[in-house]
C-alpha cells in the first residue's frame, strides 16, 4: 500500500482560489515539511491538471494536497482515478461552496485556524489515517464526488459563473441567481432508469419539471443544505426529482426548520448505485460538482451515472 512507503507530497493549488491564498499557504505548507519528506508543488492548469496529477501517482507521489474549491478537487479526483496509484488526499478548502471538504469536516477546522490544520496534516503524513470517499463515474469518463444535477441548479452554475467577476461576495451572487431563476423549467423530455437499493426497476419520462439531483455526499450548495444519511463509505447515492418550486423549497429548507414548518411539498429520494439518463440533445443543462457541464460530453445523449470506486482522505 502507498501509505507504507516514505512520504512523497505534491502540493497541488489554484492561483485564483481564495483571492490567492493558495499561494501563501503553499509557502507556510513548505516552511512546515522543512524537508523532512520529498515535496513538490503544481500550480493548475485546468486543462491538464487530471493528466499531470494522474503522471505524478505513477511516479509515486503518495500524499496530495489540493488547495482550491470542488472544481480543483474534481481534477485532482479525476487523475488519481485514471491512475494505477491510491495516494491520500487532504483539502484546503478556499472555494465558493467546498461542500466536499464539509462533507470530510476539513472546512471548520480549516477556517478556525489554518497554520493549526496544515500541522496536522503532515503530523499525519508518516502513518497516515485516512477514510474513504465513494466517488461516481459519468460514463466511466468523468469521475466527481459531489453531485450531478440537470435543470435548475445547472443554470444556477451556469449563471453563477458568469457573474462571479461582479464586485459582490461570492454567496450574495449565488442568492441572486437563485432569486432571479426560481420560475426556470426543463421543458424537454427526459427518460430516466435505476434500480433502488431493493433491486426495483423505475423506468419514468419527465418533462416541465423543474430539478433532478443526485447527490454522492451530506453536503449541498456550500453546507446549505445537509443530507444526514448519506454514507460516504456505501455503494449508494441519491436521486432526487424536484418537479416545481414546492419542492424547492422543502429541498431548500430541509434540516433548517421544523418538519411542521417546512415550506412547500415533501418528494421521494431513492437510493440507488447506477441510473441511465437519456437526454433530447446536448443542450439540456448539466452541472458536476458545481461547474457547468453542458455539452461537455459531445453529441452523446445517454449518460451513464454510477458508483466507480472509493479513494482516500486524510482524517
Amino acid at each position: 500500500m502507498d501509505e507504507t512507503l516514505p512520504p512523497k507530497t505534491v502540493f497541488i493549488y489554484n492561483p485564483a482560489a481564495g483571492a490567492g491564498k493558495a499561494s501563501l499557504h503553499l509557502d507556510d505548507f513548505e516552511k512546515l515539511i522543512n524537508k523532512r519528506w520529498e515535496f513538490k508543488s503544481l500550480c493548475t492548469d485546468k486543462d491538464i491538471v487530471s493528466e499531470q496529477v494522474r503522471e505524478l501517482c505513477e511516479k509515486g507521489y503518495n500524499r496530495i494536497i489540493v488547495s482550491g474549491g470542488d472544481g480543483t478537487v474534481r481534477d485532482v479526483i479525476n487523475g488519481v482515478m485514471i491512475s494505477t496509484r491510491n495516494p491520500i488526499i487532504g483539502i484546503m478548502p478556499l472555494g465558493t461552496g467546498n461542500d466536499l471538504a464539509r462533507a470530510l469536516g476539513y472546512y471548520k477546522k480549516f477556517m478556525n485556524n489554518p497554520l493549526m490544520y496544515m500541522n496536522d496534516l503532515i503530523a499525519g503524513m508518516e502513518k497516515p489515517k485516512y477514510r474513504f470517499c465513494r466517488i461516481l463515474s459519468l460514463n466511466g469518463k468523468v469521475y466527481f464526488a459531489n453531485y450531478l444535477g440537470i435543470g435548475f441548479d445547472a443554470r444556477i452554475a451556469r449563471k453563477f459563473h458568469e457573474k462571479r467577476s461582479l464586485p459582490l461576495y461570492n454567496r450574495l451572487i449565488y442568492l441572486i441567481c437563485i432569486i432571479n431563476n426560481l420560475h426556470f423549467k426543463v421543458k424537454e423530455q427526459i427518460k430516466i432508469s435505476f434500480k433502488d437499493t431493493e433491486s426495483r426497476l423505475y423506468e419514468e419520462t419527465i418533462e416541465n419539471f423543474k430539478n433532478l439531483l443526485l447527490i454522492n455526499i451530506p453536503s449541498y450548495g456550500g453546507g446549505l443544505i445537509k443530507i444526514e444519511d448519506i454514507d460516504l463509505k456505501g455503494n449508494t447515492f441519491h436521486l432526487m426529482f424536484m418537479n416545481g418550486i414546492p419542492e424547492m423549497l422543502f429541498f431548500l429548507f430541509s434540516g433548517k426548520l421544523p418538519k411542521p414548518l417546512l415550506p412547500g411539498r415533501k418528494f421521494d429520494v431513492y437510493k440507488t448505485d447506477e441510473v441511465e439518463i437519456n437526454l433530447p440533445h446536448n443542450k439540456v443543462l448539466i452541472q458536476i460538482d458545481g461547474e457547468d457541464f453542458t455539452g461537455r460530453m459531445g453529441n452523446c445523449r445517454k449518460l451513464t451515472i454510477k458508483t466507480a470506486g472509493k479513494i482516500r482522505f486524510f482524517l
